[in-house]
């Protein structure tokens, strides 16, 4: 019986990855004259929050005031990306059938809540997780398993991104795809769907 489903936010309710990352970009070229990739390696990008890689750029830890003014400029560039409209469809099963829904993300939790709640879409989740003082995915998913009292297996995380992947799979939580060439390598045992109508569908197919 599924209780819970966990949703990513950027790439997954948000077609925001690629505008998410022009911006942080961008403001590296504005704010230290440099670009990202002449600090990082492409292929490491992925892994480091907004904060690491312009400390990288910087070549020092950020400041608060730094951190807050990054953040004012990816909101308003991410305020601009398309929504899945499906959601909406999914969120509706959801509460037929009387399943949680998470958001969890590796986006500054004050941020996280900024964008959905000037999204209005703060009334459609049980509760909205992101990235705060270090927490990462893993300990996130054990938090809200524990504190709604289920079993990993009784959850299914949703997301696009290789690393809600092996998230899911450290906590023993089931794992739907959204297309991303970084889940490219994963097996045929493992389902990608091109979006949140193929969530909709596995749901109403799987969990009766």
């Amino acid at each position: 019986m599924l209780k819970l489903l966990i949703l990513d936010f950027d790439g997954t309710i948000i077609d925001s990855n690629y505008i998410k990352q022009n911006a942080i970009n961008d403001f590296a070229r504005n704010e230290y004259n440099c670009s990202l990739i002449k600090k990082i390696n492409p292929h490491d990008i992925r892994t480091l929050t907004r904060y690491k890689q312009l400390s990288k750029v910087k070549g020092s830890e950020l400041s608060i005031n730094e951190k807050y003014k990054i953040d004012d400029f990816v909101n308003k560039k991410v305020l601009k990306a398309k929504i899945d409209n499906n959601l909406f469809l999914l969120v509706k099963i959801c509460k037929l059938k009387k399943i949680k829904i998470f958001v969890v993300s590796n986006t500054p939790h004050s941020s996280l809540l900024f964008l959905i709640n000037e999204l209005k879409l703060s009334n459609l989740f049980d509760g909205i997780l992101g990235n705060n003082f270090n927490s990462n995915k893993v300990k996130i998913f054990k938090y809200i398993i524990k504190m709604i009292g289920i079993k990993p297996q009784e959850a299914l995380s949703i997301g696009d991104d290789i690393f809600d992947y092996f998230a899911s799979k450290e906590c023993n939580v089931p794992f739907l795809g959204i297309q991303d060439q970084s889940l490219n390598f994963l097996s045929s045992n493992n389902t990608v769907l091109n979006d949140l109508r193929g969530v909709v569908t596995y749901i109403q197919k799987n969990y009766k």
